[in-house]
């Protein structure tokens, strides 16, 4: 039974509250059913007559309670309940009346029975439904109790029709007795925002997804880190508009960028949770609790976490584990690759130490790089990287063959042993040399070839090349700078450029005197030494002047070829050629086509042994005349000028045969005599001693050696100094040879029998002479096929008679008794010609 004063006073209050466009329902406070059906009748809940009669007519305790929603000009309550969270309310208020005193001050605050409060306002529109904004987790104690409750909530905003009880209900006080308030949005906002952050139950956080494999090598991984660091996350939404309106040492509140430089509350970043909730959703970010690394990845990165997680790296964010960190580190130097800025200090200083220690041991970088397969550490060759170690090893392309650059000497090495140099410079433990090497000889199969042709060629102007004015000797102490004036030593810290080292000669040069058993070899074995000089410096001056590009001849002065051999022509080419590069070729094998050089090793001076008697000096002469391209076999074509072509050496036991003009202007010989044919050989004759072979022991001693450099550094000299070469004339011998090559043996014995006839008679007419030559043809069993033409006979017998100073004239008519014949005249070339007397 209620009180009359006490239903009074509850009857008063709902006049108050009615007046104010608000409608109550009482409640039967033993049972807890409103006394009002007011979803059925509505206006039953601003009828005072019907409110009174319900009032009187109940028996039991009355509580009034305030209807929210529409009905009440879209009233709204914050139910806080002290129940399930102890000192939840003065916390509250603490902070509404400490940051937003102007709220606060309007508000009607009532103390519930349960020592919580009840904070109600109208709005201009009615915001949402009724739900529970703080909840925390249920205690082991209650979930005893009951095991389905895992929360409990401890601020409700009950709204939509919902009703709350009132004072002055019974346990019910005004804290602050106001008017209920009208509020603007942001107002109402601020207080739910604000009672929102007491909530301890994050129900639904949104946050990068991350698999767990992504994060296995992280002790901190780097959504984390970033989520630690508050000023970047405050730095990055500041930016985005959203100011600081309050804060704690647990929370910040924050307003959306719309209400810049309000107070509104629409956002709280809890501390403790490293959470960012956002109450209302703002122009571009939906409301809901966020992680800082998620509103990161959704505002600089348009939610790209991949791009996201890499900005995080490079920005420091992530503890990497020890064991992957020192991964990191060792890849990072293999790979070449910048440490990830996430790298602890300890690791920083671990990678410069083993850095150092893979400088020191790849001192050209390494061409390997680490990878993974299946999980496990594998490697990879690098084509870039391998280029340039090979480079810096020195290995590079000369003349289309490979060689290694020893300071400055070329070497031309083997393709396998550079593939070997190149797996000896991996240095690892076993276990990864095993890897790099099955990597390696990978890619040497499949693209060796590819590398080399890719390494830096050495071009003909970083060579010590000689040239028209200029010889250079290359000795193992010094250089020699020949000119015409002589010679200059040059040390070899003064050469600043390339010299092959085939052209380096294995001696101490020192000025001596021309003599020892190559100057005594000389003596013996040439006929002529007029012009020797300069026909040796000519063959060992490593340049092929295109004005005189000459072909020299080797050749015996024994008229029969099968009585010649053995007269030093293949020791004298043989030692002249330790002066400069030699390459030996039979005139067997050779062709004078495009196929000359095919055999030919870039050697200086090219020696041909054994010409036949027809060998082709006019084909020879057009390879010569310009540049020409050197094609081998396996290997690209080379385009050298004239300059650097061989010399060209020729030896023959048989004269040669000379028809064209230009061919025959650039033929020298050198004519060896028959005396070592006569002693048994160059060894006979010097009791033994050996003369140097390549691959062979020697018996030359020191004299020797240094008469021998000396006499060719001397014959060089000559050469420059006078650089055009003349032939001397051949001995008698040596010009029967040659008179037999070029018009043959019977020719010679034809002209040999019949001379002194032909002097004698002065004139002898074609006919006769023709008749002559028949019948000795006839008689020595010479076919008409080797015999010779009238034109060829002529030439023959110009030649012979020019060199035996013959008169001879082919044809001129002679008058005999009236009568006029034509007649060769053979004579001293005094006679007169006296034509017959009529009587």
């Amino acid at each position: 039974m209620t009180e009359s004063a006490y239903l009074l006073k509850l009857f008063e209050e709902s006049k108050k509250l009615i007046t104010q466009g608000i409608s109550v329902v009482p409640i039967n406070d033993k049972t807890g059913y409103r006394l009002i059906s007011y979803s059925k009748r509505p206006d039953d809940t601003k009828d005072l007559d019907i409110i009174f009669r319900a009032m009187s007519d109940c028996t039991e305790d009355l509580k009034l309670a305030i209807i929210t929603g529409k009905l009440s000009k879209n009233l709204e309550c914050i139910d806080i309940d002290e129940k399930h969270k102890a000192g939840v309310s003065a916390e509250y208020s603490k902070t509404i009346k400490e940051y937003y005193p102007e709220i606060y001050d309007k508000l009607r605050i009532e103390k519930t029975k349960n020592n919580g409060l009840h904070i109600y306002y109208t709005l201009d529109e009615p915001i949402s439904q009724s739900k529970d904004i703080a909840k925390r987790k249920a205690t082991e104690e209650e979930l005893n109790k009951n095991p389905k409750q895992k929360t409990y909530a401890f601020i409700e905003v009950k709204t939509n029709n919902s009703s709350f009880t009132c004072y002055p209900s019974k346990g019910y006080t005004l804290l602050q007795d106001k008017p209920i308030p009208h509020l603007t949005r942001e107002e109402r906002d601020t207080l739910v925002n604000i009672a929102t952050g007491f909530n301890e139950v994050i129900e639904k956080v949104v946050e990068v997804k991350v698999s767990k494999k992504a994060l296995r090598n992280y002790s901190t991984n780097p959504w984390d880190d970033y989520n630690s660091d508050e000023g970047a996350f405050f730095e990055l939404i500041q930016k985005e508009g959203w100011t600081v309106v309050s804060q704690n040492k647990n929370e910040v509140r924050f307003a959306r960028p719309e209400h810049a430089g309000k107070k509104w509350v629409s956002a709280c970043y809890y501390r403790d949770k490293q959470l960012f909730v956002i109450f209302t959703s703002s122009a571009n970010i939906e409301a809901g609790n966020y992680k800082p690394s998620t509103l990161l990845s959704k505002i600089n990165f348009h939610d790209d976490n991949k791009e996201c997680f890499n900005w995080l790296i490079e920005n420091g964010y992530g503890k990497l584990n020890k064991q992957y960190e020192t991964k990191l580190i060792e890849k990072a130097i293999v790979n070449r690759l910048p440490l990830p800025k996430n790298i602890s200090p300890q690791g920083i200083k671990e990678y410069e130490s083993k850095k150092n220690d893979i400088d020191a041991k790849y001192p050209h970088g390494l061409f390997w790089e680490q990878t993974e397969e299946k999980g496990d550490i594998s490697y990879r060759i690098n084509r870039e990287l391998i280029l340039r170690v090979a480079r810096d090893l020195n290995y590079r392309l000369y003349r289309g063959d490979l060689v290694f650059l020893d300071g400055n000497i070329i070497k031309r090495v083997a393709v396998s042993e550079f593939y070997s140099n190149l797996k000896q410079y991996v240095k690892e433990d076993e276990k990864d040399n095993i890897l790099i090497y099955d990597k390696f000889e990978n890619y040497i199969q499949q693209s060796g070839k590819f590398l080399i042709s890719r390494l830096p060629t050495i071009e003909e102007t970083e060579i010590l090349h000689d040239n028209h004015k200029t010889c250079y000797k290359a000795f193992s102490n010094v250089v020699l700078k020949i000119t015409r004036n002589g010679y200059q030593k040059l040390e070899w810290e003064e050469i600043d450029k390339l010299i092959p080292d085939e052209k380096v000669i294995d001696y101490d040069f020192k000025e001596a005197e021309e003599k020892g058993l190559f100057v005594e070899f000389l003596k013996k074995a040439i006929i002529n030494h007029d012009e020797l000089r300069q026909k040796i410096g000519w063959m060992v001056h490593d340049y092929n002047d295109s004005i005189n590009p000459y072909f020299l001849i080797l050749t015996e002065t024994v008229l029969n070829p099968k009585d010649g051999g053995g007269s030093g022509k293949n020791l004298f080419s043989s030692l002249v050629g330790m002066m400069t590069t030699i390459h030996h070729q039979s005139g067997a094998q050779i062709k004078t086509d495009n196929t000359y050089f095919q055999a030919w090793n870039g050697s200086r001076l090219m020696v041909v042994s054994d010409i036949p008697k027809k060998f082709d000096f006019e084909k020879l002469k057009n390879i010569f005349s310009n540049s020409a391209t050197i094609k081998k076999l396996y290997k690209n074509e080379v385009t050298l000028a004239i300059q650097y072509l061989p010399k060209n050496v020729f030896d023959t036991n048989y004269s040669f045969d000379i028809a064209d003009g230009g061919v025959n202007r650039r033929l020298r010989f050198i004519e060896f005599s028959d005396f070592f044919t006569r002693a048994g050989g160059v060894a006979a004759h010097f009791d033994g001693k050996r003369f140097p072979r390549e691959g062979m022991e020697d018996d030359w001693e020191d004299e020797d050696w240094s008469g021998y450099y000396n006499y060719m550094v001397n014959c060089i000299i000559a050469y420059l100094k006078d650089p055009i070469l003349r032939n001397v004339k051949m001995t008698e011998s040596g010009w029967k040879k040659q008179f037999a090559v070029n018009h043959g043996e019977n020719t010679f014995e034809f002209i040999e029998e019949n001379i002194e006839n032909f002097k004698f008679k002065h004139t002898i007419p074609q006919s006769e002479f023709q008749k002559i030559y028949d019948d000795y043809c006839n008689a020595n069993g010479i076919s008409i096929k080797y015999k010779k033409s009238a034109q060829k006979m002529n030439d023959a017998l110009e030649e012979y008679c020019s060199h035996y100073k013959i008169f001879f004239e082919k044809g001129k008519n002679k008058t005999v008794n009236g009568v006029t014949t034509n007649c060769k005249w053979f004579g001293d070339g005094n006679e007169v010609e006296v034509d017959d007397l009529p009587f």
